[in-house]
Protein backbone atom coordinates (compact mmCIF):
# COMPACT_ATOMS: atom_id res chain seq x y z
CA UNK A 1 0.00 0.00 0.00
CA UNK A 2 1.25 3.66 -1.28
CA UNK A 3 0.59 4.91 2.38
CA UNK A 4 3.22 2.69 4.34
CA UNK A 5 5.72 3.51 1.91
CA UNK A 6 5.56 6.45 2.34
CA UNK A 7 5.64 6.72 6.28
CA UNK A 8 8.51 3.63 5.52
CA UNK A 9 9.98 6.83 3.77
CA UNK A 10 9.19 9.25 6.36
CA UNK A 11 10.63 6.87 9.05
CA UNK A 12 14.04 6.58 7.61
CA UNK A 13 14.19 10.61 7.23
CA UNK A 14 13.16 10.33 10.48
CA UNK A 15 16.03 7.91 11.18
CA UNK A 16 18.77 10.20 9.42
CA UNK A 17 17.56 13.61 11.01
CA UNK A 18 18.03 11.89 14.24
CA UNK A 19 21.53 10.18 14.05
CA UNK A 20 22.56 13.55 12.66
CA UNK A 21 21.27 15.65 15.95
CA UNK A 22 22.65 12.92 18.27
CA UNK A 23 26.01 13.00 16.50
CA UNK A 24 26.40 17.13 16.24
CA UNK A 25 25.15 17.76 19.17
CA UNK A 26 27.25 16.33 22.61
CA UNK A 27 26.42 17.59 25.79
CA UNK A 28 29.03 18.67 28.28
CA UNK A 29 29.30 18.46 31.83
CA UNK A 30 29.98 21.41 34.08
CA UNK A 31 30.20 21.88 37.85
CA UNK A 32 29.14 25.15 39.65
CA UNK A 33 30.27 25.78 42.94
CA UNK A 34 27.66 26.51 45.56
CA UNK A 35 29.28 28.16 48.18
CA UNK A 36 26.50 28.24 50.48
CA UNK A 37 26.03 24.37 50.54
CA UNK A 38 29.75 23.51 50.31
CA UNK A 39 28.62 21.47 47.14
CA UNK A 40 29.64 21.73 43.59
CA UNK A 41 26.61 21.21 41.58
CA UNK A 42 26.90 18.91 38.20
CA UNK A 43 25.17 20.50 35.38
CA UNK A 44 24.25 19.61 31.56
CA UNK A 45 25.52 22.58 29.20
CA UNK A 46 25.27 22.84 26.11
CA UNK A 47 22.04 20.96 25.33
CA UNK A 48 20.64 22.26 22.34
CA UNK A 49 16.88 22.25 21.48
CA UNK A 50 15.58 19.00 19.60
CA UNK A 51 15.19 19.91 15.97
CA UNK A 52 11.26 20.73 15.35
CA UNK A 53 11.44 18.98 11.64
CA UNK A 54 11.67 15.27 14.29
CA UNK A 55 8.35 15.43 15.36
CA UNK A 56 7.35 17.13 12.17
CA UNK A 57 8.66 13.42 10.40
CA UNK A 58 7.44 11.49 13.05
CA UNK A 59 3.84 13.08 12.69
CA UNK A 60 3.83 12.41 8.89
CA UNK A 61 4.90 8.74 9.40
CA UNK A 62 2.03 8.47 12.08
CA UNK A 63 -0.42 9.89 9.29
CA UNK A 64 0.89 7.80 7.00
CA UNK A 65 0.13 4.77 9.10
CA UNK A 66 -3.25 5.87 10.19
CA UNK A 67 -4.06 6.84 6.48
CA UNK A 68 -3.29 3.07 5.42
CA UNK A 69 -5.94 1.62 7.84
CA UNK A 70 -8.43 4.28 6.60
CA UNK A 71 -7.13 2.79 2.89
CA UNK A 72 -7.62 -0.63 3.95
CA UNK A 73 -11.25 -0.27 5.20
CA UNK A 74 -12.14 1.66 1.63
CA UNK A 75 -10.75 -1.37 -0.81
CA UNK A 76 -12.19 -3.92 2.30
CA UNK A 77 -16.05 -2.20 1.40
CA UNK A 78 -15.25 -1.98 -2.26
CA UNK A 79 -14.32 -5.82 -2.52
CA UNK A 80 -17.75 -6.25 -0.72
CA UNK A 81 -19.79 -4.05 -2.83
CA UNK A 82 -17.96 -2.92 -6.04
CA UNK A 83 -17.08 0.32 -7.17
CA UNK A 84 -20.88 1.70 -8.08
CA UNK A 85 -21.09 2.00 -3.88
CA UNK A 86 -20.86 5.00 -2.40
CA UNK A 87 -17.82 4.82 -0.24
CA UNK A 88 -17.04 8.27 1.04
CA UNK A 89 -18.07 7.22 5.11
CA UNK A 90 -15.68 4.44 5.14
CA UNK A 91 -12.79 4.62 7.77
CA UNK A 92 -11.14 2.18 9.90
CA UNK A 93 -12.78 2.37 13.55
CA UNK A 94 -10.73 2.97 16.52
CA UNK A 95 -13.18 2.61 19.54
CA UNK A 96 -11.78 2.71 23.28
CA UNK A 97 -14.59 2.86 25.47
CA UNK A 98 -15.48 -0.71 26.67
CA UNK A 99 -18.79 0.54 27.74
CA UNK A 100 -19.50 2.22 25.13
CA UNK A 101 -22.07 1.06 21.65
CA UNK A 102 -19.29 0.30 19.20
CA UNK A 103 -22.25 -0.52 16.86
CA UNK A 104 -23.77 3.12 16.34
CA UNK A 105 -20.92 5.11 17.42
CA UNK A 106 -19.70 7.39 14.63
CA UNK A 107 -15.96 6.03 15.12
CA UNK A 108 -17.47 2.53 15.62
CA UNK A 109 -18.85 -0.55 13.51
CA UNK A 110 -21.01 1.98 10.96
CA UNK A 111 -17.57 2.87 9.17
CA UNK A 112 -16.98 -1.09 8.03
CA UNK A 113 -20.32 -1.74 8.11
CA UNK A 114 -20.50 -2.66 4.31
CA UNK A 115 -17.48 -5.00 4.36
CA UNK A 116 -17.74 -8.71 4.79
CA UNK A 117 -19.63 -9.83 7.66
CA UNK A 118 -16.42 -11.67 9.36
CA UNK A 119 -14.18 -8.36 8.07
CA UNK A 120 -16.25 -6.65 10.50
CA UNK A 121 -15.89 -9.39 13.33
CA UNK A 122 -12.30 -9.34 12.93
CA UNK A 123 -12.21 -5.58 12.92
CA UNK A 124 -14.35 -5.61 16.10
CA UNK A 125 -11.68 -8.06 17.50
CA UNK A 126 -8.94 -5.98 16.92
CA UNK A 127 -10.63 -2.68 19.00
CA UNK A 128 -8.54 -1.64 22.15
CA UNK A 129 -11.92 -1.97 24.44
CA UNK A 130 -11.33 -5.51 23.50
CA UNK A 131 -7.77 -5.44 24.94
CA UNK A 132 -7.19 -5.61 28.99
CA UNK A 133 -5.14 -2.54 28.79
CA UNK A 134 -6.80 -0.35 25.72
CA UNK A 135 -4.09 2.34 26.13
CA UNK A 136 -1.21 -0.09 25.54
CA UNK A 137 -2.70 -0.98 22.41
CA UNK A 138 -0.80 0.05 19.11
CA UNK A 139 -4.23 0.96 17.64
CA UNK A 140 -4.71 3.37 20.31
CA UNK A 141 -1.69 4.87 20.19
CA UNK A 142 -1.23 5.63 16.32
CA UNK A 143 -4.96 7.15 16.40
CA UNK A 144 -4.17 9.57 19.66
CA UNK A 145 -0.78 10.83 18.39
CA UNK A 146 -1.87 10.91 15.10
CA UNK A 147 -4.95 13.03 16.04
CA UNK A 148 -2.51 14.72 18.68
CA UNK A 149 -0.42 15.74 15.70
CA UNK A 150 -3.12 17.33 13.74
CA UNK A 151 -3.16 20.35 16.13
CA UNK A 152 0.33 20.48 17.35
CA UNK A 153 3.81 19.12 17.02
CA UNK A 154 4.29 16.54 19.26
CA UNK A 155 6.52 16.47 22.25
CA UNK A 156 9.94 15.20 21.17
CA UNK A 157 12.74 15.42 24.42
CA UNK A 158 16.36 14.78 24.27
CA UNK A 159 16.69 11.90 27.38
CA UNK A 160 20.17 9.92 28.52
CA UNK A 161 18.67 6.12 27.62
CA UNK A 162 20.65 4.24 29.95
CA UNK A 163 21.62 4.65 33.34
CA UNK A 164 24.52 6.23 33.60
CA UNK A 165 27.31 6.93 36.36
CA UNK A 166 29.71 10.14 35.97
CA UNK A 167 32.53 9.38 38.43
CA UNK A 168 34.35 12.37 39.67
CA UNK A 169 38.12 12.09 41.33
CA UNK A 170 38.85 15.54 43.46
CA UNK A 171 43.35 15.79 43.85
CA UNK A 172 45.10 18.28 46.14
CA UNK A 173 47.71 20.50 45.06
CA UNK A 174 50.73 19.14 43.73
CA UNK A 175 51.87 16.69 44.16
CA UNK A 176 47.79 16.00 43.15
CA UNK A 177 47.12 13.40 45.78
CA UNK A 178 43.36 12.04 45.86
CA UNK A 179 41.56 13.49 48.74
CA UNK A 180 38.08 11.97 47.55
CA UNK A 181 36.02 10.25 44.91
CA UNK A 182 32.45 10.43 44.34
CA UNK A 183 29.66 9.04 42.39
CA UNK A 184 26.53 11.04 40.35
CA UNK A 185 24.03 8.68 39.17
CA UNK A 186 21.84 9.48 36.17
CA UNK A 187 19.19 7.52 35.85
CA UNK A 188 17.77 5.98 32.34
CA UNK A 189 14.72 8.37 30.49
CA UNK A 190 16.34 11.68 32.36
CA UNK A 191 14.78 14.53 30.16
CA UNK A 192 18.29 16.60 29.47
CA UNK A 193 17.63 20.63 29.97
CA UNK A 194 20.02 22.78 29.59
CA UNK A 195 21.77 23.86 32.48
CA UNK A 196 19.88 20.95 34.86
CA UNK A 197 21.37 19.76 37.94
CA UNK A 198 22.05 16.25 37.54
CA UNK A 199 23.61 15.95 41.14
CA UNK A 200 25.92 17.40 43.96
CA UNK A 201 29.60 16.47 45.16
CA UNK A 202 31.23 17.85 48.13
CA UNK A 203 32.94 21.24 47.39
CA UNK A 204 36.75 20.57 48.16
CA UNK A 205 38.51 24.42 48.10
CA UNK A 206 42.18 24.24 46.06
CA UNK A 207 41.35 21.05 44.10
CA UNK A 208 41.09 19.80 41.04
CA UNK A 209 37.89 17.42 39.44
CA UNK A 210 38.84 14.70 36.57
CA UNK A 211 35.76 13.05 35.77
CA UNK A 212 35.23 9.92 34.12
CA UNK A 213 31.85 8.49 32.34
CA UNK A 214 29.13 10.06 29.79
CA UNK A 215 25.89 9.97 29.02
CA UNK A 216 23.69 8.18 26.07
CA UNK A 217 21.35 10.52 24.97
CA UNK A 218 18.58 9.87 21.98
CA UNK A 219 15.47 11.41 21.26
CA UNK A 220 12.02 10.15 22.79
CA UNK A 221 8.71 11.07 21.82
CA UNK A 222 6.83 11.96 25.29
CA UNK A 223 3.42 12.26 25.19
CA UNK A 224 0.83 11.27 28.21
CA UNK A 225 -0.20 8.60 29.02
CA UNK A 226 2.84 6.94 28.01
CA UNK A 227 5.86 8.32 28.80
CA UNK A 228 8.87 8.91 27.05
CA UNK A 229 8.87 5.96 24.35
CA UNK A 230 11.41 5.30 22.24
CA UNK A 231 10.88 6.84 18.32
CA UNK A 232 11.24 4.07 16.27
CA UNK A 233 10.13 0.94 19.02
CA UNK A 234 7.25 3.01 18.75
CA UNK A 235 6.74 3.08 14.84
CA UNK A 236 7.90 -0.74 14.82
CA UNK A 237 5.25 -1.72 16.92
CA UNK A 238 2.97 0.06 15.42
CA UNK A 239 3.85 -1.16 11.33
CA UNK A 240 4.05 -4.86 12.55
CA UNK A 241 0.85 -4.43 13.95
CA UNK A 242 -0.94 -3.02 10.64
CA UNK A 243 1.02 -5.48 8.55
CA UNK A 244 0.82 -8.61 10.63
CA UNK A 245 -2.39 -8.36 13.00
CA UNK A 246 -4.46 -6.29 10.43
CA UNK A 247 -3.51 -6.44 6.67
CA UNK A 248 -2.43 -10.24 6.48
CA UNK A 249 -5.35 -11.40 7.91
CA UNK A 250 -7.29 -9.67 5.85
CA UNK A 251 -5.32 -10.41 2.49
CA UNK A 252 -8.14 -12.82 0.88
CA UNK A 253 -10.52 -9.88 0.69
CA UNK A 254 -8.97 -7.39 -0.67
CA UNK A 255 -8.71 -8.62 -4.19
CA UNK A 256 -11.62 -7.68 -7.11
CA UNK A 257 -15.12 -7.31 -6.15
CA UNK A 258 -16.79 -10.94 -6.64
CA UNK A 259 -19.00 -9.71 -9.45
CA UNK A 260 -15.21 -9.83 -11.40
CA UNK A 261 -13.61 -12.73 -9.44
CA UNK A 262 -13.37 -16.15 -10.15
CA UNK A 263 -15.36 -17.32 -6.87
CA UNK A 264 -13.69 -20.37 -6.10
CA UNK A 265 -9.86 -18.43 -6.13
CA UNK A 266 -11.82 -15.43 -3.96
CA UNK A 267 -12.64 -18.19 -1.25
CA UNK A 268 -9.32 -19.87 -1.78
CA UNK A 269 -7.73 -18.76 1.66
CA UNK A 270 -11.58 -17.80 3.31
CA UNK A 271 -11.18 -21.01 5.40
CA UNK A 272 -7.77 -19.19 6.90
CA UNK A 273 -9.42 -16.68 8.12
CA UNK A 274 -12.42 -18.55 9.90
CA UNK A 275 -10.60 -20.47 11.69
CA UNK A 276 -8.77 -17.54 13.18
CA UNK A 277 -11.72 -15.60 13.84
CA UNK A 278 -12.97 -18.86 15.81
CA UNK A 279 -9.93 -18.70 18.06
CA UNK A 280 -10.23 -14.75 18.58
CA UNK A 281 -13.93 -15.65 19.71
CA UNK A 282 -12.64 -17.63 22.17
CA UNK A 283 -9.93 -15.07 24.03
CA UNK A 284 -12.27 -11.73 23.67
CA UNK A 285 -9.89 -10.02 26.28
CA UNK A 286 -6.70 -11.25 25.06
CA UNK A 287 -4.06 -7.67 25.19
CA UNK A 288 -3.26 -6.71 22.03
CA UNK A 289 0.37 -5.59 21.50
Amino acid sequence: MEKLKRAEVRTHELNAKRDQFVRDSPQSIALKARYDIAKWEVRIIDVPPTPIILPILLGEALQGLRSALDHLAFHLTWTHHGPAFNLNKTAFPVFMDPNGDYETASNGARNVGLTHPLVQAFIEWLQPFRSLNPEDTALCKLNKLNNRDKHRALVATNLSITDATLQFIVTGPPPFNIVSVHTVLVPKLTRLVDNAVLGYIPLVTNSQVQMNGGLVTDVLVDEAPWGPMEVFDLLAGIWNFITRQVIAPLRPYLGLHPKYLNPDLFELRRSEVVQLAAEFAQHPLTAIP
